[in-house]
């Protein structure tokens, strides 16, 4: 697919040129497959590859950073109908005729907003793109292979590779709000199967799948940089938003990889009118998720002090500030199911299947013993972690 052949957006943002702006959407997909004999009756293959490659910039993103007047203390301009879905506002006491003294801003505010985009709009609007990139690679193998004229053997290989970069455009600040994300998928089967008399067959597998999946967040800059004297657990991160303004939300990074390991074995026979069938199956899952949503920290402005989330922010009157520690867990589960079942002909036209099965709850668990437990007791006792 490519843009050239899309229809325009009618609300799309006007480019340069004074045009509707396309999707700039390029999409392309190869691949192939090729398969057949290694040792003629005996051994088999089978090879598929696909790739798949996107790029698009979506419809331009707006949101309202403070103008040169607000930096001059003047927010007249702001102040109307026009600007605000909710009203006319005007800034409470003690601030006079929708003006600050630009010697009550806060030098941290100061700094973010000399780095945010520049607009001659009153109401402080301001576009920007988001990116929108992917790239996936699947590759697929099969073998099989025939031992006798009762065994069979085979083995599949699936490999998923798959890449998104960060949506931000390289230039504002306000743009980012997806990670960079890697995710891989890996899957391995090996199977046997037994004709062990004209009414009896098993079939036995053994399966593991890996899954890597990471995401890394743009650096940018962090509170330090904008002279606040906060300890940043991510470096270069900052997250913020202003009411009726602007936010800061960068894609934070995590880490979910998972690994689950598979035995099964199913065993059919033929018994007159019966068909039965035993079986059982187990599972091992392995889950290390790591997470930054309550580390990267949050800073926000509402409005609640003068009146608009702008000024609020320019005067550095923040109404919440939130910080925590990086999240994670190593969890292992184990499953097992057995069966046992029995599809009965009762006559040409009504069959009766019936089954069995045994499944048990088996309660997941921590890896390495670790576990979160709140004691009031010793919270009251002012007891103290020795190892944080």
């Amino acid at each position: 697919r490519n843009e050239a052949l899309n229809a325009t957006d009618p609300f799309a943002p006007l480019g340069p040129d004074g045009e509707r702006r396309s999707d700039g959407l390029n999409r392309n997909q190869c691949g192939g497959s090729v398969g057949g004999p290694i040792v003629r009756d005996r051994l088999f293959y089978f090879l598929a590859y696909q790739r798949t490659r996107i790029r698009r910039v979506p419809a331009s993103s707006f949101q309202y950073v403070p103008t040169q007047a607000m930096l001059n203390g003047d927010f007249t301009a702001i102040a109307p109908a026009a600007c605000n879905t909710s009203g006319a506002i005007s800034l409470r006491a003690p601030f006079v005729g929708n003006r600050i003294n630009p010697a009550l801003f806060s030098p941290a505010s100061l700094g973010l907003a000399s780095q945010l985009p520049k607009t001659n709009d009153p109401c402080g609007q301001v576009f920007f793109d988001r990116i929108d990139d992917s790239d996936e690679n699947v590759f697929t193998t099969k073998v099989d292979y025939t031992i006798t004229n009762r065994q069979s053997l085979f083995g599949r290989l699936l490999i998923s590779d798959y890449f998104a970069p960060s949506d931000y455009d390289g230039q504002t600040l306000l743009s980012p709000t997806r990670s960079a994300s890697t995710d891989g998928a890996y899957s391995g089967v090996l199977g046997h199967q037994f004709l062990i008399s004209n009414t009896t067959v098993n079939a036995f597998r053994v399966t593991v799948n890996r899954g890597p999946h990471t995401k890394e967040y743009v650096p940018l800059l962090d509170y330090y940089d904008i002279g606040v004297k906060a300890t940043p657990v991510l470096p270069e991160y900052l997250r913020l938003s202003v009411s009726g303004g602007f936010s800061m939300s960068p894609g934070l990074p995590t880490a979910t990889p998972t690994l689950v390991y598979q035995v099964s074995d199913d065993l059919s026979t033929l018994r007159g009118d019966h068909q039965f069938g035993f079986g059982v199956n187990y599972i091992y899952s392995k889950y290390d998720p790591e997470s930054y949503t309550s580390a990267a920290g949050n800073t926000s402005f509402n409005g609640g002090v003068t009146g608009l989330g702008l000024a609020d922010f320019m005067i550095g009157r923040a109404n919440q500030f939130t910080a925590g520690t990086p999240t994670g867990a190593k969890m292992r589960s184990n499953y097992i199911g057995v069966y046992v079942q029995d599809s009965w002909t009762m006559s040409p036209n009504v069959t009766l299947n019936i089954g069995l099965r045994w499944d048990p709850y088996f309660r997941a668990y921590s890896g390495p013993g670790q576990i979160t437990h709140f004691d009031r007791t010793r919270f009251d006792a002012g007891l103290k972690s020795s190892i944080f």
